[in-house]
């Protein structure tokens, strides 16, 4: 054999099981603008925005996120497709899309922007 051969070192490769993980992805957020944004999905979803305190609290069916009110300045809403009911009970301007299915779109009483989309929908600006 030659001293090349000689040298030659056998390495091992080692695979460990990890635990199962789950990304978890928040359905709102708040950029650096104010804008606090909020998708649905593709099922049946009901969205409300509220006031507690000094915090919004954003509700997707039993999920829900919390903000500092004095962070945000608007709300931008999708609900993608399925027959959803989105509520908003923060006067903040906002802009609320429904897209597909039979949608219930409430706004608050400020500026509301409604984009319905396809299906037999329902809308309340509540004066905004």
């Amino acid at each position: 054999m030659s001293r090349e051969s000689n040298n030659r070192r056998i390495h091992q490769a080692v695979i460990d099981a990890l635990e199962s993980r789950r990304l978890l992805a928040d359905f709102a957020s708040v950029n650096a603008g104010g804008t606090l944004s909020v998708v649905g999905t593709s099922n049946n979803d009901t969205i409300n925005i509220d006031q507690s305190g000094s915090n919004i609290v954003v509700r997707r069916g039993s999920q829900s996120l919390s903000f500092a009110s004095a962070a945000v300045k608007r709300f931008w809403v999708n609900a993608f497709s399925g027959n959803d009911r989105v509520t908003v009970n923060v006067a903040r301007p906002s802009t609320i899309i429904g897209s597909s299915g039979n949608d219930t779109l409430t706004g608050a009483n400020n500026s509301d922007a409604f984009e319905p989309g396809y299906g037999n929908d329902s809308i309340d600006g509540r004066g905004g």
